[in-house]
């Protein structure tokens, strides 16, 4: 079968529509800041009985008003964090079933999700349905990606599904995957220059860090920095000690790390990356896809001396480690200058149209 005479008939389930939207992410939790209030309660029940130790006092003696203090701070505290703690758990439980029913919803209001066609030729492909048909020249695809049950076509800033069940055989797959490939790849320079590399996590951490200090990634961190601080604040004019001020600046400094650094279960990608670059486009490529972007979908980037950021918004930037390039670093670096601003932040939408043109 020549996958550029195709014509394929298929319907699209709710596991391969399900393959395709952003994955479940518990909601950030909007009880931080009571959360680190309890801990300074904690903290400073143990701090008093602590301090009626070293002075070489009894928490019983005088009545066990210092034991009273302590249990005043200590007893709240521990009761409420565990209160707040099946609080977070119910509210994560509500974000997956909330998260599960618009995929549903969506799932059903996706139109004649029974039957569509798929049909493609030396000109172009084309999608089609009981709705309608859109036509497409080949020209017009920037990229194909695919999962274990999905082809994704992508078209600019759409994308179109076409299931892997719609093929009569791997070797069908595996054709039409070469030739939309090569079409993607097809206008890019014979000279055009172009690398391989496999991205570390230690790199991926560090575009983390690049991120809060050069691209506003600071930003996120505002609310909680302010409720660690006043709650430390608060805490330190009972005490009328310097403690809790301390405890606090170090939470702060924990709670960047723990972000900057990801969690335990965090995925990266570390396989084997190919990039290529020319005057008009970026194209990459993994073991799944193949992506072309023109340069000015980029708002701008960001540098140190390890890595480039390239944004395409300004919650979603390309990584790419400068030792990737080797001698083909200066070249890189010339083009994109010459293609984009540096990414600004605080006007980010602003820059695609004052980004320098060839």
């Amino acid at each position: 079968m020549n996958p550029l005479s195709l014509n394929l008939k298929f319907a699209i389930s709710e596991a391969e529509f399900r393959s395709v939207q952003p994955p479940f992410r518990p909601p950030a939790s909007k009880l931080r800041i009571w959360r680190a209030m309890l801990f300074g309660l904690i903290a400073a029940g143990l701090f008093i009985i602590l301090r009626t130790q070293a002075a070489g006092e009894n928490v019983f003696s005088g009545g066990g008003e210092t034991l009273v203090a302590a249990a005043f701070l200590l007893v709240p505290g521990a009761g409420l964090s565990v209160l707040l703690y099946f609080m977070e758990r119910r509210s994560a439980r509500l974000a997956k079933q909330a998260y599960d029913s618009r995929i549903q919803w969506a799932f059903q209001k996706l139109h004649c999700r029974e039957e569509r066609h798929f049909q493609c030729d030396a000109e172009g492909f084309t999608f089609s349905c009981k709705c309608g048909t859109i036509t497409r020249p080949w020209s017009q695809l920037s990229g194909l990606t695919e999962n274990s049950i999905l082809f994704v076509l992508l078209i600019g800033e759409q994308h179109e599904l076409l299931p892997k069940s719609a093929f009569e055989s791997e070797a069908a797959k595996t054709e039409f995957r070469r030739t939309c490939s090569e079409i993607v790849d097809r206008d890019r320079p014979a000279t055009a220059p172009s690398v391989t590399y496999a991205p570390r996590v230690e790199e991926y951490r560090s575009a983390r860090l690049l991120n809060f200090t050069k691209a506003g990634g600071w930003r996120a961190f505002v609310k909680v920095y302010a409720g660690l601080a006043a709650a430390s604040i608060l805490i330190a004019m009972v005490w009328v000690s310097y403690v809790p001020l301390i405890a606090g600046v170090v939470l702060m400094a924990l709670t960047t790390w723990l972000a900057l650094r990801g969690g335990p279960n965090k995925r990266w990608y570390v396989g084997e990356l190919s990039i290529g670059f020319d005057e008009q486009c970026l194209y990459i490529q993994d073991t799944v896809s193949l992506v072309r972007t023109p340069w000015e979908e980029y708002l701008g980037y960001v540098e140190n001396r390890e890595l480039f950021l390239l944004y395409r918004n300004p919650k979603l930037y390309r990584m790419i480690p400068r030792r990737a390039f080797g001698p083909k670093e200066t070249e890189f670096e010339s083009l994109l200058q010459r293609k984009m601003a540096r990414y600004n932040y605080r006007r980010p939408m602003r820059l695609q149209a004052e980004s320098p043109q060839s």
